[in-house]
């Protein structure tokens, strides 16, 4: 039994491996032609096995025409389905398109089991078709269509943008239009496009909506030589305007001029003023507008405004009459004007239609100006050129001082001038005479020993004065001659002047153009450095210890015009080892002589001279003269420089704070200290080539030099630096001011970098002012006057 029982199990067993079966195959992942893309970076091929035999399975897979698998799983248990995962792949290596993905499945037993699915990679967004972008005055349209040949478009595949407004959803629509919008305002349109694996394309535009067409136009404002053009609409403020007038026949610029060719411009605050037109003139104005991608609208309607009369010219004949306290003004009538204006020094007064003015409560002996314009419905004209009257002054005081002063056959009258008085009545002996505006009288041709009264009042053109009390006074007995033979011989720039000497006279006095010099017992006298063509007078008395003559009758004599003259201004600068000698050039001077320590030599044409290689402290003499051909001049006056010690400090510079100034200077070589002059003041015994000058005023200015001091002496000067102390605000001048009796003398300090200056004088301003001073003059004694100045500047 045993044995037939052994025969059967070998038998079945036979029958088992004569019967192996193969194991099945399912593929699970990747579905057939499916879409894959980049973003699968982990994507895992799986597949089901079984096998009726209960084997133990080898499975791979491959893409493509690999041979080698990308990956090798083994499954076991597997009489049961069995799902193996094979390791994660990432598709964006794949290259974009068609790929096969093939599975093999072994027992070891029969031949392998295969299967192969077909999938796509698609990396690439989908390609645009036509996209389109346009706009009306409100609104943007976009439209576009775009495909995929590989993943195909997903269900809803478009999107729409416009800048400052929501995207839409993913919609299925091939056109959108965005409302809502501004006028002529650029938006940033935007078309997307995506495929069923949501790659996105794009294509983005910026796009203007239209311009509103200026649809509310206003003429206004009129002028007789202008009107104003306003626009309503709801275009943004920069949009560009072309603004035309009668049927496009001129333009307007926009400074508002006109001209024949067309222009674009833009509008602050929507308005322009049209400038250059004729008075009392229609004009009818269009306008259009367009958009920043240049699209214009049509033209506005026609709107028409009509200029104003034309202002009227300045009246003529402006005449003034004064008395002490009033001034009169008058003027003739002009043409189309329908009233007037006069400013009274500076104050504009309406006079309605009246043709005068009166200028009341004034001060007598005051200057004031007066202009005039007419006036109508265009506004009002020019005025008038300015005229001065000043009222009448009030009656002047009695000179005072009067002093009678006898010679033997003369006698002098003087007194004192008065303040207001244009003129002098002189009684002489009972015989009243004019003396014009002169304070003194010579009473001549008197006998020796006579008795003589006088007495002087002062006149204006308002009033005269009472008489004087009288001075009687009687001619001297004893004489001296009056000098005779009295010449002038002119030249170029100075007068000579010669007389005959009077016996037994002690010295001689020269009365020089109305200034009195004592010449000694000289009988010439040199009148020197004078202008060309400018007229002098002299007259000369002779002394006799205490005797005076009488003066000579005067001689005239004018200073030439074509002599050829002696170099003006000549003069030196020394530092230690030379001198710089300069002097004024010489009309058809053709060289210039100098005679240097007694040498005489030609400077030739330059009027500058460096006399060099000198020894410190060193005398030197110099003169010049101009020549021609023709001509030569008289030398000019010696001049006695002294060479110093030590040269002059160099590279002179300064620093300034709010409070402080900082000077420094290049050191001199064996000097001791320095010496240097601040505002006029030396500070002495400086050891170093530097100084600060500290506790000063803001805003304040002043002026330093500085010089070497050895143990032989110093040197020249430095060249003068003039700085001003930092100011925390805007620089503003200090004014200060010296008051006389009629007048006020005003002075401020200059400013860096100021051009002119502007005072205020009891609330008038006078501008552009050159000067750092001023003279407030023509004023009543004992009145108040305020002042302010300010100083200006090129961007200021």
């Amino acid at each position: 039994m045993r044995g037939n029982e052994y025969g059967v199990r070998a038998y079945l067993k036979v029958i088992r491996q004569l019967k192996n079966q193969s194991p099945t195959l399912t593929i699970t992942q990747p579905t057939s032609n499916s879409p894959l893309s980049e973003a699968d970076t982990a994507f895992v091929p799986s597949i089901s096995v079984s096998d009726p035999d209960d084997d133990t399975l080898t499975c791979k897979y491959y893409i493509d025409a690999e041979t080698t698998p990308r990956d090798t799983k083994m499954a076991t248990s597997t009489k049961t389905a069995k799902t193996v995962n094979f390791n994660s792949i990432n598709i964006g290596t794949l290259t974009e398109g068609n790929h096969t993905m093939k599975f093999e499945v072994s027992d070891g037993k029969a031949a392998a089991v295969t299967a192969s699915v077909a999938f796509k990679v698609d990396k690439t967004p989908p390609t645009l078709g036509t996209v389109t972008f346009s706009s009306t005055m409100t609104g943007i349209t976009i439209s576009g269509t775009a495909t995929d040949s590989i993943a195909g478009m997903d269900p809803y595949p478009y999107k729409y943008t416009v800048s400052t407004k929501a995207a839409t959803s993913w919609v299925t629509a091939t056109t959108y239009t965005q409302t809502g919008l501004s006028p002529n305002t650029q938006y940033t349109a935007t078309f997307e496009a995506r495929d069923i694996k949501a790659h996105i394309a794009k294509k983005t535009q910026n796009i203007y909506t239209k311009a509103e067409v200026p649809s509310k136009v206003t003429v206004n404002n009129p002028t007789s030589y202008t009107l104003d053009v306003s626009v309503t609409d709801g275009n943004p403020a920069a949009t560009q305007y072309q603004i035309s007038l009668n049927n496009n026949t001129k333009y307007v610029t926009p400074e508002g001029t006109l001209t024949s060719s067309p222009v674009w411009i833009t509008l602050s605050g929507k308005k322009i003023t049209v400038k250059g037109l004729s008075p009392s003139t229609a004009y009818t104005f269009q306008v259009k507008a367009k958009n920043g991608d240049g699209v214009e609208t049509t033209q506005s309607s026609g709107v028409s405004g009509t200029t104003l009369i034309a202002p009227p010219a300045a009246p003529a004949n402006i005449i003034a009459t004064a008395t002490d306290k009033t001034i009169t003004v008058s003027w003739e009538g002009a043409a189309t004007a329908t009233g007037y204006d006069i400013e009274a020094d500076g104050v504009i007064i309406d006079r309605g239609t009246s043709t005068t003015f009166t200028h009341t409560n004034l001060y007598p002996g005051t200057p004031h100006t007066y202009r005039v314009r007419g006036k109508n419905a265009g506004g009002p004209g020019s005025f008038s050129a300015p005229i001065s009257k000043s009222t009448l002054p009030s009656k002047p005081e009695v000179p005072a001082n009067i002093k009678a002063i006898p010679q033997s056959t003369s006698v002098t009258v003087t007194w004192n001038n008065v303040p207001g008085a244009t003129g002098y009545d002189i009684e002489v002996d009972g015989v009243q005479v004019n003396n014009g505006p002169n304070t003194n009288y010579i009473h001549g041709s008197l006998t020796p020993g006579t008795n003589h009264t006088y007495r002087v009042r002062s006149v204006n053109a308002g009033d005269k004065s009472d008489w004087s009390s009288p001075v009687a006074t009687t001619t001297l007995v004893d004489s001296t001659p009056v000098p005779v033979n009295l010449k002038a011989e002119p030249s170029y720039n100075q007068i000579k002047v010669t007389w005959s000497a009077v016996d037994g006279a002690t010295g001689y006095e020269v009365e020089v153009d109305g200034i009195r010099i004592d010449n000694g017992a000289n009988t010439t006298y040199i009148h020197k450095n004078l202008i060309p063509d400018t007229q002098h007078m002299y007259r000369v008395r002779a002394k006799k210890n205490s005797v005076i003559s009488d003066w000579s009758a005067a001689v005239i004599s004018t200073t030439l015009i074509e002599a050829f003259g002696t170099p003006m201004n000549f003069r030196a600068d020394a530092d230690d080892t030379f001198v710089i000698l300069t002097w004024d050039p010489v009309a058809d001077a053709t060289s210039y002589e100098l005679e240097i320590d007694g040498v005489v030599m030609d400077n030739g044409m330059e009027t500058i001279c460096i006399h060099e290689g000198l020894l410190p402290s060193s005398e030197h003499s110099y003169r010049i003269r101009a020549k021609n051909e023709e001509k030569t001049s008289e030398w000019s006056q010696i001049l006695n420089i002294t060479t110093y010690v030590l040269p002059s400090p160099k590279d002179f510079t300064a620093t300034v704070t709010e409070n402080s100034i900082k000077t420094v200077w290049e050191e001199v070589y064996e000097a001791a200290s320095y010496d240097l002059e601040f505002d006029g003041s030396i500070i002495s015994d400086i050891r170093t080539a530097e100084y600060e000058s500290t506790g000063l005023l803001p805003n304040t200015q002043h002026t330093m030099r500085v010089r070497a001091i050895g143990q032989n002496g110093s040197s020249n000067w430095s060249e003068k630096l003039t700085k001003s102390t930092f100011f925390n605000g805007f620089n503003t001048p200090h004014i200060s001011g010296l008051a006389r009796r009629t007048s006020v003398y005003l002075m401020w300090n200059p400013m860096d970098e100021a051009i002119a200056y502007d005072i205020e004088i009891d609330g008038q301003i006078i501008e552009d002012i050159a000067d750092t001073s001023y003279l407030h003059n023509s004023l009543v004694q004992g009145t108040e006057h305020s002042y302010k100045v300010r100083a200006k500047y090129e961007s200021k």
